[in-house]
């Protein structure tokens, strides 16, 4: 996702995003569904709420400790890069670029050749239930060092005015699933056409020349 809605004491929503650089902004928005958003220290050691002032400052407050809560991460504005948003034993937010992600890009075109424009590209983590068999069983799924990773699942990205498609997935070699690491994959659908497909870590890839594994 590349926003996050939070409300004020007040019932004001506020937007926040982050941006190519890791800067962290906020907007008053209108509309949206607030969350209510806990951030873990790095190895779990504590647990932050993160709250909204009245005129878009972004705070903290130490809570009681779930070693549960999964990692935050956005999308930049342009959606070129991912971000972890943190927090540190004092409470302080930073932005870490988690680097080992794919970046997926594609073009749908019809059978006259024009683009296909606004379509919806799907993908879904799902992991491998055996050699020579896939399995849609779901997460949690976590990437060791950083966190148990929150994925909205399926990932749905649209086409834009050229039917051209981008997405930033993590790298399924530094996903660990709930038996293992290194089975699972992307499965990638438009309509009623899916494959599945297995991304590696700073890697990028053009869904025209990818090679499906089924």
């Amino acid at each position: 996702m590349n926003s996050l809605i939070l409300a004020d004491s007040s019932s004001q929503l506020w937007s926040l995003t982050v941006d190519d650089t890791g800067i962290l902004h906020t907007a008053a928005v209108f509309s949206g569904t607030p969350v209510t958003q806990f951030l873990n220290t790095n190895g779990n050691t504590a647990t932050w709420s993160l709250t909204i002032s009245t005129i878009g400052l972004l705070q903290t407050a130490s809570v009681v400790l779930n070693p549960t809560n999964p990692s935050l991460f956005l999308t930049s504005i342009s959606g070129a890069t991912l971000w972890l948003i943190a927090v540190n034993t004092n409470g302080e937010l930073t932005t870490i670029a988690p680097g080992p992600n794919a970046i997926v890009t594609g073009k749908l075109i019809s059978d006259s050749g024009a683009p296909i424009v606004g379509a919806n590209v799907t993908f879904t983590l799902n992991m491998f239930q055996s050699a020579g068999w896939l399995s849609s069983s779901s997460g949690p799924w976590s990437i060791p060092g950083v966190g148990i990773l929150d994925i909205p699942n399926p990932i749905v990205t649209t086409t834009n005015s050229s039917g051209i498609f981008s997405v930033i997935l993590w790298g399924n070699d530094v996903i660990m699933t709930p038996t293992s690491e290194n089975d699972s994959y992307y499965n990638v659908t438009f309509g009623s056409i899916n494959a599945g497909y297995v991304f590696l870590q700073n890697t990028n890839y053009n869904l025209l020349t990818a090679v499906p594994i089924v």
